[in-house]
C-alpha cells in the first residue's frame, strides 16, 4: 500500500500482548527463534530485550494479565516488574495446568494430577493447596475478587449448561475452620 513508515509495526508479537512501561514504551512478548521468547520494550524503532525465555510459549507457559507462569516449574514472571514467584503446591503429583488466573498476590490454577481434574488455590509468596474433584475439569471464566476468595462457572454437563460456584482461597478456608 501507500504506507512508507514501517516503524510503526512489531512483527512475531506473542499472545496479542502489549503494555506500556513507565517510560512509554511499548513493552510486548517477541518470539525468540522456534522454542524461545523474549520481553521486549520498543520505542523509536529500537527494540530493547527485557528479558529472554527459553521454550514454547504457547506448550509451556500461560498468561494472565501482565504475569507469566512456567507450567513446569509454577514460577510466575511478572513481565512489567520483573517480580518472580516460586508457587509451593503441595500434594500435586504431577499437576500440570492448563489455566492460570492471579491479581498478583492470589492464585488460581485448573489443569491434571496423576489423570484427575484438579484446581490449586493460594496465595503467590506462601503455599497453595491442590484440590481434586472431577467438575473441576468443567471449570472456565475463573475470576479473583477483591476479598481473594474466587468466582468460576462450571458447566453443569457437556452440553454446556453453566452456572457459578464460588471457592474460597486457602487463606479464607483456614480460618474458617478455626472457627468452628
Amino acid at each position: 500500500g501507500n504506507n512508507r513508515d514501517n516503524n510503526r509495526y512489531i512483527q512475531d508479537v506473542v499472545d496479542f500482548y502489549l503494555n506500556f512501561d513507565e517510560d512509554g514504551r511499548v513493552v510486548c512478548l517477541k518470539r525468540n527463534g522456534e522454542n524461545a521468547f523474549r520481553i521486549i520494550a520498543y520505542a523509536d524503532g529500537t527494540e530493547n530485550v527485557v528479558k529472554d525465555f527459553e521454550g514454547n510459549y504457547h506448550e509451556e507457559y500461560l498468561r494472565s494479565g501482565d504475569w507469566l507462569l512456567n507450567k513446569k516449574t509454577l514460577e510466575m514472571y511478572n513481565i512489567m516488574t520483573a517480580q518472580t514467584f516460586t508457587l509451593s503446591v503441595e500434594n500435586t503429583n504431577g499437576f500440570t495446568p492448563d489455566l492460570f488466573v492471579t491479581d498478583g498476590s492470589n492464585v488460581f490454577l485448573r489443569g491434571l494430577s496423576d489423570g484427575k481434574a484438579a484446581i490449586v488455590l493460594g496465595k503467590t509468596d506462601g503455599a497453595c493447596g491442590c484440590y481434586y474433584n472431577d467438575m473441576f475439569a468443567r471449570v472456565f471464566a475463573p475470576a479473583i475478587l477483591s476479598d481473594g476468595s474466587v468466582v468460576v462457572s462450571v458447566a453443569a454437563d457437556m452440553e454446556g449448561s453453566s452456572y457459578s460456584v464460588k471457592i474460597f482461597s486457602t487463606e479464607q478456608q483456614a480460618a474458617t475452620e478455626d472457627k468452628n
